[in-house]
């Protein structure tokens, strides 16, 4: 099963959402691998110096199909934009996750990212699911109640669970969550943990029970 990670916008977090939840999936029993569709690297990169994630490498559009058919879950991080990666995953993925921060911005390109989504659906009877997930969220903040009100109100399947805006994700870069202090691992272990549990049940894995969103 192939599930990429897309978004338009820059910054909405595919790349940390990405190695958390195949970090705790791994943590988890599940055989998963990690992808790097985004030449940028920053999610292989994070692989050569993070402790518990799976095995990372890097992949180009014309390598999406073979991931598709691989054994086993393989998470994809695309690059930002709509660009020739992300179409070419659309293809062939099974499953599509978008993160979407609280941002007026990020609210005002989510749409189009949707659309396209929504036009691999049609082409492909259904395929890719989509599941949206809440990221930085800060529930102190009127941005972050508007978000999870707004993807709500999409009609789309959004994660019950999310990540909230913790300093020790933005710190994933030098080690992954084993790096941090204990105190902070242990919160944002129990909440990738959490999340990645109900994004495991609507995938819906062979072997696996889960119902969709």
């Amino acid at each position: 099963m192939l599930v990429c990670f897309a978004s338009q916008k820059g910054g909405a977090g595919k790349t940390t959402l990405a190695a958390l939840l195949g970090e705790r999936l791994a943590a988890a029993g599940v055989q998963v691998c990690l992808a790097d569709g985004d030449r940028q690297g920053s999610l292989f990169a994070l692989g050569e110096r993070a402790r518990g994630l799976p095995p990372v490498r890097a992949v180009y559009p014309m390598q999406f199909p073979a991931l598709a058919r691989d054994a086993g879950l393989t998470l994809l991080d695309l690059p930002s934009g709509l660009g020739v990666e992300f179409h070419a995953a659309l293809e062939v993925a099974d499953a599509a996750i978008v993160p979407a921060v609280p941002s007026a911005f990020d609210l005002r390109t989510l749409p189009a990212t949707l659309a396209a989504l929504r036009k691999a659906q049609e082409r492909r009877d259904g395929l890719p699911r989509v599941l949206l997930v809440p990221n930085k969220v800060d529930l102190r903040e009127t941005l972050s109640k508007e978000l999870l009100s707004a993807l709500r109100e999409l009609g789309w399947p959004v994660t019950r669970c999310w990540l909230s805006a913790r300093s020790g994700y933005r710190r994933m870069g030098a080690a992954g969550l084993a790096g941090l202090p204990q105190a902070a691992r242990r919160a944002a272990e129990a909440e990738a943990t959490a999340l990645a549990d109900e994004v495991l049940a609507y995938l819906v894995l062979p072997g696996e029970q889960g119902a969709a969103a």
